[in-house]
């Protein structure tokens, strides 16, 4: 009778089955105990519980990632929601539906126009997955509607299949996991029961208490296996649990029990993400993300008891001459710390001042670098009251120091061992925000400063304050880079770490330069950092960089050239590293001090993100003109080498294209470069996500983008934009142009050929009337040389005056008739005069009667 009360307090506590590995332990162990008295019996038990209710609630490690309107959602009340094939997140709330990309949010409404105005109400009570590209929405009136993902459209569903229909029978009710695996809900008990038909295996869960199948109205029983096998069954009221089919157990996650992770009780959705994370939606909160995983955090050495403490914040991280790991704090505590992470009072440094670094003279005793009390040097302070970050000493014994403050000073040694007075160098020069000095095997120094990278021979500058060489590290827009740290690997090579510039290195080891001019700088920021605030550099010893940022560290191996990130999800105080502080040890971890202790990381530790992520274009904006369709092959086509391509109009010039590598519920930061051929190269890394060109001219482009998080990088995606030419370039406008110009030439040929022939005509005519004129000019002058003879002649005849009356009057109608004729050849030569413009216009007075009565009397005679 106890052992079956047991069995029932276990499955309903605890969700235990009988077929349950855990179950038939603590069965056995009750059974021993039963043997025992009632207080052992009791005693034992409770811790027995206790026990197991540890072990079994922290078979997964969960955390979880809030998307509520605080942090951009735009409504808590998410009713059902979905992963689409490409990664885009699909959810409903009771009044619309929206897309999410990770940066941004499309809304669909209802709308009288377009394919909007298929949806029935705005109303989506759930979604679902129906081809790679197309999502079905069933609406609050049943009706389903299909959505194309490459069209961006809204089509009929004519499929005549009842879609995810729940068969109901008496007091059982059929549901299906997202595999397609049915599970019979027995709502009499409240269990729910599945058979494996390939092991021929089955499991019973009780998911629902005696008290909320009373209230309950709709349950809203949801289940979805993720890709370890594992079983998620999700509850309108009574939280979520978790099915492990390897060992029979099963998990309840409650919001009493675990409200960082559940916000309700009340689950309306779950869903699978793109990396296999559970996506649910409670009512009235806003979305969850649970991610499950074993992957361990980084180790940390810790000095004081609380976080935001200067006792933790470590300010030195060294490694001395005998091996001996030194740390100091912010607090102003030195400490010697072992490799193992054991840590004691370091009494060899004065206590209670803030130091900046620690290290050896040649000779074995310490230096110091404060914040405040100027250098430690010989059991003494020099140059008190001011700041100090970095010693060398050179080949004779010289201590050179330097500030970023503004300083850069030299000291000799003296015979007693001490040090003289610091004279200051560079003193009109602007390159004195200096952190770290490095002194090579060559006798020379280099310097990290403001300006770049300094390097000199310390005798020469001595001699000579301008002989040094300056190094300026510029990054692509040009500035020029301040640099923060210097290391020196095992072949020579000088890395450079800049804020907010990146890393750099030296193209050829420093043993192999014979002139300043040989040695340039290679800027490998992108190729593996996703931060550009480098604060430490060191090598271990397989050979690979470690670089300490502003967010968490990097692992860097030079022969393959690929690169890990770690970075801390639960304590970002510990993403942030100091400068300069960090040490390799024997065993390969590397130590980076941060503002949270010391972080221990190795390259099996595997914090790096793995998980699955899709470089997508989500969006293009044309002349300020959002354009959706780019999910898959955006107004256009795609060509064989996969490569989108867009084709736009010469006036859709100005673009604006926005991507994400979907990464929607992670905490890690994505970082993104460009490249668009013919008009830039790689860009810097930036956590943009949009890129902007204007006034693109005409032709082809392909524009490149690649995105970076969590140390891993996307597979390179591209997109090929033809900006096409204006109508009046292309080459049936210049087809047109060509005939417009032979009918315009044939016309003007016409035209001159008519007006040629016109003028030759009238030339030919001109001539004709001169050889006219000509010819009566001639013939006139013919006939007045005989008329004059004829008139002579007349006039002897007249003064006769034997000549009868009769004969008389002859010859004076000869005479009148003569000079008539003589009147009118006169006249006729005067039309030559009208062609030269000679004539002249004589006006006399005359008889007209007698013009006239003359004119008839000539020719009386003659009747």
């Amino acid at each position: 009778m106890k052992i079956a009360n047991f069995a029932k307090t276990s499955e309903t506590k605890f969700g235990l089955t009988s077929n349950s590995l855990s179950y038939k332990k603590i069965a056995f162990l009750y059974n021993i105990l039963m043997l025992k008295t009632n207080t052992m019996r009791h005693f034992f038990l409770t811790l027995l519980l206790i026990i197991f209710t540890t072990i079994c609630y922290a078979k997964a490690d969960i955390t979880a990632y809030h998307l509520t309107t605080d942090n951009g959602l735009p409504d808590n009340n998410v009713r059902c929601l979905k992963f689409d094939s490409k990664g885009f997140l699909w959810f409903a709330t009771q009044y619309s539906l929206y897309r999410y990309d990770g940066y941004s949010y499309r809304q669909y409404q209802r709308s009288t126009k377009g394919d909007m105005s298929l949806m029935p109400s705005n109303r989506i009570v759930s979604i679902n997955n129906w081809t790679d590209n197309q999502l079905l929405f069933r609406f609050n009136t049943n009706q389903l509607l299909l959505y194309n993902l490459e069209s961006d459209k809204l089509v009929a569903f004519c499929d005549s299949v009842t879609f995810y229909k729940s068969m109901y029978s008496h007091n059982s009710m059929h549901l299906y996991d997202n595999l397609g695996r049915l599970f019979v809900y027995d709502n009499k008990n409240g269990t729910l029961r599945y058979t494996d038909s390939n092991v021929g295996k089955s499991f019973t869960l009780h998911i629902i208490d005696d008290e909320l199948r009373q209230l309950a109205v709709d349950l809203k029983i949801y289940i979805v296996t993720d890709k370890e096998g594992r079983v998620w069954v999700s509850t309108n009221g009574n939280g979520l649990f978790i099915y492990y089919p390897t060992t029979g157990e099963l998990q309840h996650l409650t919001t009493q029990d675990y409200p960082d992770l559940l916000p309700s009780n009340h689950i309306v959705a779950i869903t699978l993400d793109m990396a296999g994370d559970i996506v649910i939606s409670n009512t009235r909160y806003g979305l969850t993300r649970l991610h499950v995983g074993n992957k361990k955090e980084a180790e940390t050495i810790k000095f004081g008891k609380s976080r935001l403490n200067d006792d933790n914040e470590v300010k030195v991280l060294t490694r001395l001459q005998s091996g001996e790991i030194v740390a100091a704090t912010a607090a102003g505590q030195v400490y010697s710390v072992d490799e193992i992470g054991e840590f004691k009072s370091f009494a060899q440094l004065p206590s209670n001042v803030q130091y900046n670094n620690i290290g050896n003279m040649p000779d074995g005793s310490l230096w110091a670098t404060t914040r405040s009390r100027g250098v430690f040097l010989k059991d003494r302070f020099y140059m008190d009251g001011q700041r100090t970050d970095h010693v060398v000493v050179d080949n004779k014994r010289r201590v050179w120091v330097a500030s970023v403050e503004g300083l850069i000073a030299v000291a000799e040694p003296k015979k007693d061992g001490s040090y003289g007075e610091f004279q200051r160098l560079f003193t009109n020069e602007k390159l004195l925000e200096t952190r770290q000095f490095l002194y090579d095997k060559h006798n020379r120094i280099w310097i990290g400063s403001n300006g770049g990278v300094v390097s000199f021979c310390p005798d020469e500058l001595l001699t000579n304050p301008k002989s040094y060489q300056l190094y300026k590290l510029k990054n692509s827009s040009g500035s020029i880079a301040s640099t923060n740290c210097l290391h020196l690997d095992h072949l020579g090579y000088l890395w450079v770490g800049t804020t907010h510039n990146g890393l750099y290195r030296s193209n050829i080891p420093l043993s192999k330069i014979v002139n300043h001019v040989d040695i340039q700088f290679e800027d490998l920021s992108n190729e593996i950092i996703t931060n550009l605030s480098i604060q430490s550099i060191i090598s271990d010893r397989q050979g690979n960089m470690w670089i300490g940022t502003e967010n968490g560290c990097t692992c860097y191996n030079p022969k393959n050239h690929k690169a890990s990130q770690f970075l801390s999800d639960d304590n970002r105080l510990l993403n942030y590293c100091n400068p300069n502080c960090t040490v390799a040890l024997s065993n390969g971890n590397v130590w980076f001090g941060t503002l949270d202790g010391i972080v221990v990381h190795n390259l099996k530790q595997g914090l790096h993100d793995k998980r699955q992520r899709n470089l997508e274009f989500t969006e293009l904006i044309i002349n300020g003109q959002p354009t959706y369709r780019m999910t898959s092959s955006p107004l256009g086509e795609v060509n064989i080498n996969g490569v989108q391509k867009v084709t736009l109009a010469h006036n859709q010039n100005s673009l604006t294209i926005n991507v994400s590598d979907m990464n929607i519920f992670s905490g890690n930061i994505t970082t993104y470069r460009y490249f668009m051929e013919g008009i830039d190269e790689w860009s810097e890394t930036t956590t943009s996500n949009s890129v902007n060109y204007q006034n693109l001219l005409p032709g082809r482009y392909i524009f490149h983008v690649e995105a970076i998080c969590g140390g891993s990088k996307t597979e390179e995606r591209m997109l090929e934009i033809v900006i096409s030419e204006p109508w009046w370039n292309t080459w049936w406008a210049y087809i047109i142009y060509i005939v417009i110009a032979a009918v315009v030439v044939i016309v003007i040929y016409n035209e001159n050929r008519k007006k040629r022939i016109l003028r030759q005509r009238m030339r030919d005519e001109h001539l004709l009337t001169e050889y006219r004129l000509k010819f009566f000019t001639n013939i006139s002058h013919e006939f007045r040389t005989p008329l004059t003879l004829i008139l002579s002649s007349i006039d002897k005849l007249e003064q006769l005056s034997a000549t009868s009356s009769t004969i008389k009057g002859s010859i004076q109608m000869m005479r009148q008739n003569s000079q008539r004729l003589k009147r009118l050849i006169d006249q006729l030569m005067e039309f030559r005069k009208i062609e030269t413009g000679n004539l002249q216009l004589r006006v006399q007075e005359t008889d007209v009667s007698t013009f006239i009565y003359n004119i008839p009397v000539g020719g009386i005679n003659l009747s």
